[in-house]
């Protein structure tokens, strides 16, 4: 066929696509297609700072800069500023149904300096090229979205029209797949086995595949307007999925630690702890990591000091390393997590904190879009939402289901945090320090039948020699 005979039937194949995909008529993408194509004009109502970013400007001309890329030119993040903002102004499928449409409908709307429409296949392929981009941006902030009935659709029509249009490298990067997945370290028996016989390099492994599980599922509306603080469980699920996560976690560490009764196995038990954090931050799990370390922080457990005792030195270094990343508001946990090339999860708490100051600030000003709020709020989230390229939190890491069962049981966890107390106390007694170098360890009597000199019943003196003999005991037990 000669190169017109082509692209009509491509032309007209997509047109086929485009009539089934999408029950409305072609000048409803009219509008989109002007939207892409056309350079911003002086009426277009943005506002800029005297540095020339962006302040504020219309939802009209927003839309525009998105899709023909201008406002990149003016913030390298515009685009994922207004990918954030999405749930606020639309349904994020809405905009994708959107984008398709744009690629699918073919319309080649190009302007010289006087308005006129041009016909120019450079400019064609380079729009396309765009809405591509934009496509795969739209999974990498809504992968939740991806397993839905409608996403499917969509995309599979959109990937079909990309093939037609020759743009075969583009179609075979949406979705990469793993090479290189490491063994799992297992146990001699993986069907009878304790904490001591795991690998700490394993448990560090399916830790980050039971966190990386609910990350993907963050839904960036979740995270708008403080949604997680609402009470109710159909608000920000994610989130409190995470947190609900995150406690279980912390708790299982410190059962595991208390439920062991030998203190020099108690000590490798913690030193194993140690190690599971340290693995998690090689593997870019910081919300693993603060997982170990918020537990093995825990009264309970950090007053063992007998069982602290024996922890190895070494081990004890790589634990002071880790605390150190989260001083002064966790900045070295943020530098460590800002660097760290994707898939990696953050520990969430801090960003929530940094998104409810953000959430104060005003939604416009004088009635436009307060870009300013979107920008700082794209800026927070954008580490949170570190993705791989297939926009995805896969890691390159394989399943082991008795392990994951084994960390998901609850059955050891501590009902209250008294009774946790009351079994940190039962291993390693309460010790009082009275003058210097002279210990006391509580004993198991109770206090109120102690007895002992100053603690005797008497039997003769007066009221008065009684008084002052206790003042005396009060003055003597303050020194």
């Amino acid at each position: 066929l000669s190169c017109d005979e082509t692209t009509r039937m491509v032309e007209k194949n997509v047109s086929l696509l485009y009539n089934t995909l999408f029950d409305v008529p072609r000048k409803d993408t009219y509008y989109l297609n002007l939207l892409l194509m056309k350079p911003l004009g002086e009426d277009s109502g943005l506002v800029k700072f005297e540095d020339g970013s962006i302040r504020s400007a219309p939802l009209k001309t927003l839309v525009g800069m998105f899709l023909n890329g201008e406002g990149i030119s003016l913030d390298p993040n515009f685009d994922s500023s207004i990918l954030l903002a999405i749930p606020t102004l639309f349904q994020p499928l809405d905009l994708l149904q959107k984008l398709i449409m744009c690629f699918c409908s073919t319309m080649p709307i190009q302007y010289d300096s006087n308005e006129n429409v041009l016909l120019n296949e450079k400019n064609i392929e380079k729009n396309r090229r765009r809405l591509v981009t934009l496509v795969k941006k739209w999974i990498f902030f809504y992968p939740d979205q991806v397993m839905s009935k409608r996403f499917s659709i969509l995309m599979n029509q959109f990937l079909k029209t990309v093939e037609l249009y020759g743009m075969k490298e583009e179609e075979e990067s949406m979705f990469p797949f793993f090479d290189n997945v490491p063994e799992p370290l297992l146990p001699k028996d993986l069907t009878k086995f304790t904490f001591i016989d795991l690998s700490p390099v394993e448990v560090a492994r399916q830790i980050t595949l039971l966190d990386s599980s609910l990350f993907a599922g963050l839904n960036i509306d979740e995270f708008i307007n403080c949604a997680w603080m609402s009470k109710s469980p159909n608000v920000a699920p994610s989130i409190k999925a995470i947190t609900k996560q995150f406690n279980h976690i912390s708790n299982w560490v410190m059962a595991h630690i208390l439920n062991t009764s030998l203190i020099e196995t108690r000590a490798q038990t913690i030193s194993n702890f140690i190690d599971i954090a340290a693995e998690c931050v090689k593997l870019k799990n910081y919300n693993g990591m603060m997982q170990v370390i918020g537990s093995l922080s825990k009264t309970e457990v950090y007053r063992l000091s007998r069982s602290w005792a024996l922890v190895p030195k070494e081990k004890l270094a790589i634990l002071e390393e880790l605390k150190n990343l989260l001083q002064s508001n966790c900045k070295g946990l943020r530098e460590k997590f800002e660097k760290a090339e994707p898939p990696c999860l953050p520990y969430l708490g801090t960003y929530l904190t940094d998104l409810v100051m953000i959430g104060e600030m005003k939604d416009k000003i004088d009635g436009k879009i307060n870009y300013k709020k979107l920008q700082l709020q794209e800026k927070s989230l954008e580490q949170l939402f570190k993705r791989s390229d297939d926009g995805t939190l896969r890691f390159a890491l394989k399943e082991v289901h008795e392990i994951k069962k084994f960390i998901k049981d609850s059955s050891k966890i501590f009902e209250t945090d008294k009774k946790a107390l009351e079994k940190s106390y039962e291993l390693e007694p309460r010790e009082l320090k009275q003058g210097v170098g002279i210990t006391l360890v509580k004993p198991k009597s109770s206090p109120k039948l102690m007895q002992g000199k100053g603690f005797a019943k008497r039997k003769s003196g007066t009221r008065k020699q009684n008084k002052n003999e206790t003042a005396e005991r009060e003055v003597k037990l303050k020194r």
